[in-house]
């Protein structure tokens, strides 16, 4: 498969009557390479962790650094990095305070993404996944767009506990055939 092409398709029954294996919900972009998906899949228990430190290296060294942690420390190809470097760097500006408050009550790890819950992960979903950004950030794509591939999108369960209606249910890989088995947090 790493020759096959990814193209997105209006609807399920498209991608299926062109003879695609659907690989994930949602408009292609950025990330939606054979690599990084694979990523997606084996470091989906560590992507947190390591986001949280291109995180701390943007927000202190700048968004080159946030950028260089991306590529280096994870391993995305550069345009899939950008995008994760942006919603780090946003996720840094919108939710510092957030963050902050995290660190001194010990929940900074805190990944609840539910209905109500006020956390950085939280935040950072509100903030910086939508369509187009704003503040410093204002008319960058929002990570979603710009990746187009993302975990939920691909049906994998992260570290981040989701309810079974939030992934993607018509995916069809076969992600541990294809990319190996997921690496242990």
């Amino acid at each position: 498969r790493e020759n096959a092409t990814m193209e997105t398709f209006a609807s399920a029954s498209l991608a299926k009557v062109a003879n695609y294996t659907i690989a994930h919900c949602g408009d292609c972009a950025a990330c939606s390479v054979w690599h990084n998906l694979c990523l997606e899949w084996t470091d989906a228990q560590l992507l947190f962790k390591y986001g949280k430190t291109c995180g701390m290296e943007g927000t202190f060294k700048g968004s080159s650094a946030a950028l260089k942690c991306e590529e280096d420390l994870i391993g995305w190809n550069e345009e899939c990095a950008m995008c994760w470097s942006i919603d780090a760097m946003c996720a840094a500006h919108a939710c510092i305070w957030i963050g902050l408050q995290s660190a001194f009550i010990n929940t900074l790890s805190n990944e609840a993404v539910a209905p109500g819950a006020v956390t950085a992960a939280s935040c950072e979903e509100a903030m910086c996944e939508r369509e187009t950004l704003k503040g410093p950030y204002k008319g960058a794509q929002g990570f979603v767009p710009c990746s187009g591939a993302s975990r939920r999108r691909m049906g994998v369960q992260s570290s981040i506990a989701r309810p079974a209606s939030e992934l993607c249910g018509v995916v069809e890989m076969d992600w541990l055939q294809y990319c190996g088995p997921q690496t242990a947090a």
